[in-house]
């Protein structure tokens, strides 16, 4: 029972903050490394390579 209560504790609150750190860290890169951004937003298929590797990176 307590074991259950952790996961279904962990899947919502941690991973949540997981995603809003991610973001919030994104949002800084964009700003520090603006062309990137840009290639970013015009090549969404760069997104997925450009993601992972900036949040692998820093984890």
């Amino acid at each position: 029972m307590r074991e259950k209560i952790k996961c279904k504790f962990d899947n919502k609150s941690i991973y949540k903050w997981k995603d809003l750190k991610n973001a919030f860290a994104f949002l800084i890169w964009g700003i520090n490394s603006y062309p990137l951004f840009l290639l970013y937003i015009l090549f969404p298929k760069l997104e997925y390579f450009f993601g992972n590797f900036y949040f692998n990176f820093n984890k």
